[in-house]
């Protein structure tokens, strides 16, 4: 039975804005490097680069320094606090770069040159910043990888 009174839709809270985001789909391509979390967030008006520096030996905490490329006024963002609670929650989802920068430094300049132009094809702006020719990355397409 209908009333004549509507029911007000209350209006999500900062937490249930970032619980959206927690160990979620929109956060992808999660990275560990040293000790900054680095992730893509697909936001609600485009993707964003995410980092969080964190303390990643006992228990987690409030990041000490993150950065965000999404417009929020928030100081961090809810994708700042969505990234470091899903460190919480899944660690292992984050793929580890000190192998990858290990196995990187045993290559020969030769390959290193090579991924650096396959890297390029893609990414133009990450490759003119590799090169010196900028003095900070442009940013990238918001395509998913899946796109490519």
């Amino acid at each position: 039975m209908k009333t004549g009174k509507s029911a007000k839709r209350q209006r999500p809270t900062l937490s249930d804005r970032i619980a959206e985001y927690v160990d979620s789909p929109r956060l992808r391509n999660r990275m560990l490097d040293g000790d900054w979390l680095v992730a893509t967030v697909d936001g609600n008006y485009g993707a964003y680069v995410t980092q969080a520096r964190i303390r990643t030996k006992g228990k987690a905490s409030l990041p000490r320094d993150w950065s965000c490329s999404c417009p929020s006024e928030y100081s961090p963002c809810k994708h700042v606090s969505a990234l470091v609670e899903t460190w919480k929650v899944n660690a292992e989802s984050f793929e580890n770069l000190a192998p990858r920068w290990k196995a990187l430094s045993l290559k020969p300049n030769t390959e290193l040159i090579r991924l650096l132009r396959e890297i390029g094809k893609v990414h133009p702006g990450a490759l003119r910043f590799a090169l010196g020719l900028s003095d900070r990355i442009e940013e990238v397409s918001e395509q998913s990888e899946e796109d490519w």
